[in-house]
């Protein structure tokens, strides 16, 4: 995963204007908007949310495994006071909509605690904790995040639910109660993972979703307009509910993982294996970062994303071999007129703590106080029309759904969540292991074609394996097949 995917998602002005519904999700929550192109969504989401994506600034290896956070939506008719109150808090720029301005900001010192963290208020509402079922989010703040699946023509999607406890320190004892059957009743509480739903490209049934019409957040919601565990063919694609993954077992679970795989297999050349190699190495990396964090995140998920276009496939890939400029290398020649943002010595720019939820928890995050006549978005920077397009993509992989997560100092890595990780390696690593191919022709010319494929060569009596490697190209088979054991003296008791 490229290190500068930030930086290629130029900043643009955007605004409440600029977002319309989002009519191509699936049946999840009310409220998803997008900008016209597809590019970025906004979905209703919490102040904890928020913050934690903030306070990633601090964690840039963590930050490299999540979407690219844009920033935060609010609008007066959609607030109510202690809203908005909670939006500036956790840090969100305040974007004006037609019908209402306010000069944009962020407060300098440490933010105070919201009225909807009041005691009494906040245990009554635990207290009425019902499931929200899809339904809108009603907080008034929307987070922008990038379209994981924009760039993709028939993006693949696979969202897998992580952790055995899926429910924070917060939780009610009703929600508490649920969680914990969930977990008892699938792969979750065994494998530390489960698959909350998914949808793979066959070309059939109708107009197909293509990645500027795919919302990848949404994915634990495809299919749900069917029954319970029911396949729903519809707009070129198949979708799996979460009930599809609730009824797999530890037993069965690499069935699920297969399905999903299926999409790769349908060009001139099977690319499952090579997919489920490539997410596979892509997870251990995660698997490394979280080894090194201290953070707990409880119904986090990992979102998996192939393309499933054989031709799109075939192209990304081509263009994957085609060198591209390091870095920095295409820098603008006027750096000279760029902005840059100064640590000042009166505090413009700092390190504060947002209180977030109850008691004490807290997040850091990088303040920014921007002057007024500076604030405007206009003049931070448009598209540059003659910007060189993102190459196409193979795959793509991020952590998302940080509703309940929050960075814990002294604690240790997330041990919840990494039972899940290291459970999702073991399973892709064996679907994409390739069986030895078996032969008895140890006279066989070894072609530039085989570097990387297995043969269980026959040497007279057994079989032996043996992995094809680029020195090997031009010799023969049997070269690497011993067909009788080395003899070795052995040494006589008798002196």
């Amino acid at each position: 995963m490229s290190s500068s995917r930030s930086d290629s998602l130029k900043t643009q002005k955007l605004d409440t204007d600029s977002f319309v519904a989002f009519d191509h999700a699936a049946a999840g929550h009310d409220g998803v908007q997008c900008t016209l192109s597809g590019s970025f969504i906004a979905k209703p989401c919490t102040p904890q949310e928020v913050a934690f994506y903030e306070s990633s600034a601090l964690h840039p290896a963590f930050r490299e495994f999540i979407p690219t956070y844009i920033g935060t939506l609010t609008s007066a008719d959609q607030q109510q006071p202690f809203a908005l109150q909670a939006a500036e808090q956790a840090g969100a720029i305040v974007l004006p909509s037609s019908d209402y301005s306010s000069t944009s900001g962020t407060p300098t010192g440490p933010a105070q605690p919201s009225a909807a963290d009041a005691g009494p208020a906040s245990a009554a509402q635990d207290l009425s904790w019902v499931p929200s079922n899809g339904k809108k989010l009603e907080t008034g703040i929307s987070i922008v995040l990038e379209n994981v699946a924009s760039g993709f023509k028939r993006p693949n999607v696979l969202d897998v639910k992580l952790g055995a406890r899926l429910w924070a320190d917060d939780a009610p004892p009703l929600k508490r109660a649920k969680l914990d059957t969930v977990s008892k009743e699938t792969t979750s509480s065994k494998l530390g993972f489960r698959i909350a739903g998914m949808k793979v490209w066959t070309g059939v049934s109708g107009e197909s979703d293509e990645g500027s019409k795919t919302d990848p957040y949404a994915t634990k919601y495809e299919g749900s307009e069917g029954a319970r565990g029911e396949v729903i063919e519809k707009d070129g694609y198949k979708r799996y509910d979460k009930w599809y993954g609730r009824a797999l077992n530890e037993n069965n679970v690499r069935e699920g993982f297969k399905t999903f795989l299926v999409g790769a297999k349908a060009g001139t050349v099977d690319r499952s294996q090579m997919v489920a190699q490539r997410v596979a190495d892509e997870l251990r990396k995660v698997q490394h970062v979280l080894e090194l964090e201290e953070s707990r995140m409880y119904s986090s998920s990992v979102l998996i994303v192939y393309e499933g276009d054989p031709e799109a496939m075939e192209h990304a890939l081509e263009e994957e071999q085609k060198p591209r400029p390091e870095p920095g290398e295409s820098e603008s020649e006027d750096e000279d007129e760029e902005v840059e943002f100064q640590i000042q010595q009166d505090g413009s720019f700092q390190v504060v703590d947002i209180p977030v939820g109850q008691g004490t928890k807290s997040h850091q995050a990088i303040n920014i106080n921007i002057d007024p006549e500076m604030a405007e978005l206009g003049d931070l920077g448009d598209l540059d029309e003659d910007e060189e397009e993102d190459p196409p993509k193979v795959h793509d992989l991020r952590l998302i759904d940080f509703a309940h997560a929050s960075w814990t100092p002294g604690q240790g890595p997330d041990e919840n969540v990494l039972k899940g990780v290291r459970n999702l390696i073991e399973i892709l690593d064996g679907l994409a292991r390739t069986p030895p191919i078996k032969t008895q022709k140890r006279g066989a010319t070894i072609l530039p074609n085989f570097v990387g494929l297995r043969f269980s060569i026959h040497n007279g009596k057994i079989y032996q394996d043996v992995l094809i490697t680029e020195e090997m190209v031009g010799r023969k088979l049997g070269e690497f097949v011993a067909t009788r054991k080395r003899f070795t003296y052995k040494q006589s008791k008798n002196k």
